[in-house]
């Protein structure tokens, strides 16, 4: 993801806002829903579960 606080990032993606732009891209480029569904929710949500096992700390 987009590093929001100024320590890097990815070129044309300054902020949350222009996430959507991140969406439309991965679908003009062939990506479908589902893989794109498994991105934005299914990879943030094992990470979240992850670290709540290991007690909260992230790694």
């Amino acid at each position: 993801m987009s590093d929001f606080d100024g320590g890097g990032g990815v070129e044309g993606w300054d902020d949350a806002s222009e996430t959507v732009n991140v969406t439309w891209e991965l679908l003009r480029r062939g990506y479908s829903e589902d893989e794109i569904r498994a991105l934005w929710s299914g990879n943030v949500l094992r990470v979240m579960r992850a670290v709540e096992a290991a007690g909260g700390n992230a790694p």
